[in-house]
């Protein structure tokens, strides 16, 4: 049986110890619920507009879906809901690259962002979740 280098038993430490306690930790816990309701919304919608099931789909695709169903709302906050764009830094991610950050790798910056952003990243959130009411 294969044993795992220092190396590697010390990042699986890292990632075992920084499990959050969303009972605890509430604003990171609304916001990934809201990443989550917005993410459904905007896949379905593209999927209504394009006929099919988009496995992948990019912001300008909702931009796309949302202008064709005339929801009226500014294509600036569904980039900051969800882009992409690896131009964009730490500290001025969207909320899909934080949502991916912190799912994907428990990243306590991504927390971090998350929180001292909060109000801003669930007012972008809830303009959209609030088009579909």
């Amino acid at each position: 049986m294969a044993s795992l280098n220092s190396s590697q038993s010390t990042v699986l430490k890292g990632y075992a110890s920084n499990i959050p306690n969303l009972s605890v930790d509430t604003r990171l816990a609304d916001f990934l619920s809201m990443y989550f309701a917005c993410h459904i919304l905007a896949e379905k919608l593209v999927e209504y507009k394009a006929g099919k099931t988009m496995k992948v789909f990019k912001y300008t695709s909702i931009i796309s879906a949302a202008n064709y169903y005339r929801y009226n709302i500014n294509s600036a906050i569904i980039e900051e809901i969800f882009s992409t764009d690896k131009k964009r830094l730490l500290g001025n991610y969207s909320c899909r690259m934080l949502r991916n950050s912190f799912i994907h790798t428990m990243s306590k910056s991504a927390k971090n962002e998350i929180e001292t952003r909060f109000v801003d990243l669930t007012n972008y959130m809830q303009q959209w979740i609030d088009l579909f009411k």
